[in-house]
């Protein structure tokens, strides 16, 4: 009876130790589905990060297209600006010379004038003191002689 009580409680003994070894599986086997299933949400979550990144990159070459068109634009610009700049100068520089000439002979023609004015001025000075020499000349004529001189021409 010894014997089988003693094989009863091994019995009893072994299942208890399978029975506990059934519920450790079971939770570690609990435990490694709730990480399979987490480990379900970080692929799907590195996926949807892989697609972001993808569209980022996609962006940033169409922004770095962009960049470059818009940096190539601007030089042209500047260059136009540049030839702009320096057909204006040109163009200042032969107002300047046409400017310069055209005072140039504008002074020349004042000159001219002054000149003249002068000469006329003297002219009437001249036919002033002319005018007056012959008024004094006539002044001194007997009026008998005028008279003469009147009756002769017809006056």
């Amino acid at each position: 009876v010894d014997e089988d009580q003693q094989a009863s409680a091994n019995i009893a003994g072994s299942r208890d130790e399978a029975l506990q070894t059934i519920q450790d599986l079971s939770s570690q086997l609990q435990a490694k589905r709730g990480l399979l299933a987490r480990h379900q949400e970080l692929l799907s979550e590195h996926q949807g990060l892989s697609e972001e990144h993808a569209t980022l990159l996609e962006a940033s070459d169409a922004l770095t297209a962009r960049a470059a068109q818009a940096e190539a634009t601007s030089k042209e610009i500047h260059a136009e600006l540049l030839e702009l700049r320096d057909a204006a100068a040109c163009q200042v520089a032969g107002v300047r010379e046409e400017m310069g000439t055209r005072e140039a002979e504008l002074l020349a023609h004042l000159t001219l004038l002054q000149e003249r004015e002068g000469e006329m001025q003297t002219r009437a000075l001249q036919t002033e003191a002319r005018e007056a020499e012959l008024i004094e000349q006539m002044a001194q004529v007997p009026d008998e002689l005028v008279a003469t001189l009147h009756q002769v021409c017809g006056a």
